[in-house]
This record gives structure tokens, C-alpha cells and sequence, in this order.
């Protein structure tokens, strides 16, 4: 019984290291991700994983010094991660061996911001602490955004509305279900969920940037708010 449950504990094992290799496939040659060298030497300790794991399920001899060479195979590929996470949080220094693009060709942070100071390129820190690289051309106002009262503003009357150029617009929830996610029910009914858009989208700050072509320009991300 303990042999049994072990095969399955190393099959669910196998099926997600396979699963993490064929991710990581799809990135770099389906999507266009070029992987850094970490990322290709966090690869070894998958493709050595799977061959142990092949043959202890097949060939039973030296089962024990397999799980041990297993297990340490497990042990350097956490810490390899590790180290990969804290190069990119910015625990640990830079490194070459974290550089995209050509293997042969890599460049430190450093020779990378060098470059993109001689293609006209500037350091700038945005308020969320997220630092990037802007062209010196672009332009910007320093300062806090003016017109503070336009929130005390009332409109007063729909037709104040009209003068502005802003038709009526009919709320979700007195429409049909058919029209709208929040319509149909009987009476006041308020939508019976959280508020979406007409066509299900979340209204209550879904993030929907998918701007990958200017993540290269990022040096820094901002730091993600404490729960």
C-alpha cells in the first residue's frame, strides 16, 4: 500500500514538472519570451527530475539512492529559484547569468542602462515606485493637478447634461436580463452581485493592462500593497 501511494505521489509529481516544462516551452517559442540564462539553468533539475522519477517507476534497483539523489535534486532546484526570485525583488545583486536576449551576447543592468542612455533614454521614479526608462523628448507637467472643486459641481437639472454633450444613459439594473448581467428580478431588485460592465467585466478595479512591448523599459516594479 505505501509502495502504491508513493508511484502515485511521484506520477502527480512527474504530470507537473511536465506541465511546468511545457509552459515554459510555450512562453519563449509561442508567445516570444526570450527565458534568461537562470531560467535555462532552472530547467536542468526538471529534465534530471523526470529521468529519476522514470526510473524508479520502472527500474527497481537502488530505489533508495535514487530517492536520495531525487531529493537533492529537489533541494538545488528551491534554492536555484530562490535565487532567481531575490535577483528580481533585488535581494541579491545583479548577475550576467540574468540577462535576456542572446546567450552569447548577455548584458549586466548596468551596460543595459548604459545603452539605453546613449539611445536617448532617462531614469524616471513614478509615484508608485516603480522606476522605468522614458525618452529625454517626452514632456510632463510637474505639480498637482488643478481644478481641486470640480467634485462639488452639481449639475442641478438633465438638461445642464445636454448643454455638456452627455446623453442619458439607462442603468443596468432596471434592464432585462437579456440586455444587461444586472437586469430582470422582481421590483427594486439591486443586481443581485457585484457590479460589471454590459459585458461582464468587473467595475470594482479589475486590472486589464496587457502592455507587454514596454516591460522592457521597467527597472524597478512598484512594490505590491501589504493585504
Amino acid at each position: 500500500m505505501l509502495k502504491q501511494s508513493n508511484n502515485i505521489f511521484l506520477i502527480v509529481i512527474f504530470a507537473i514538472i511536465s506541465l511546468a516544462i511545457i509552459s515554459a516551452l510555450i512562453i519563449q517559442y509561442w508567445l516570444g519570451h526570450e527565458p534568461c540564462k537562470l531560467c535555462l539553468y532552472e530547467r536542468i533539475p526538471y529534465f534530471l527530475s523526470m529521468l529519476l522519477i522514470i526510473k524508479i517507476l520502472f527500474i527497481k534497483k537502488y530505489e533508495k539512492i535514487t530517492f536520495l539523489i531525487l531529493s537533492l535534486v529537489f533541494i538545488g532546484s528551491a534554492a536555484l529559484a530562490f535565487y532567481h526570485f531575490g535577483i528580481e525583488q533585488g535581494f541579491f545583486s545583479e548577475s550576467l547569468a540574468c540577462a535576456t536576449g542572446d546567450l552569447s551576447k548577455t548584458l549586466s543592468k548596468e551596460e543595459l542602462l548604459q545603452q539605453l542612455k546613449e539611445n536617448n533614454m532617462i531614469t524616471l521614479k513614478l509615484p508608485s515606485g516603480e522606476i522605468r526608462m522614458v525618452l529625454d523628448s517626452c514632456l510632463a507637467t510637474i505639480g498637482a493637478v488643478g481644478n481641486k472643486t470640480h467634485e462639488n459641481i452639481k449639475i442641478g437639472k438633465a438638461g445642464r447634461s445636454r448643454w455638456l454633450g452627455r446623453r442619458p444613459h439607462t442603468r443596468g439594473v432596471v434592464m432585462n436580463p437579456v440586455d444587461h448581467p444586472h437586469g430582470g428580478g422582481e421590483g427594486k431588485s439591486a443586481g443581485g452581485r457585484h457590479p460589471v460592465s454590459r459585458t461582464g467585466q468587473s467595475a470594482k478595479g479589475l486590472k486589464t493592462r496587457d502592455n507587454k512591448r514596454t516591460d522592457k523599459y521597467i527597472i524597478r516594479r512598484r512594490k505590491k500593497k501589504k493585504a
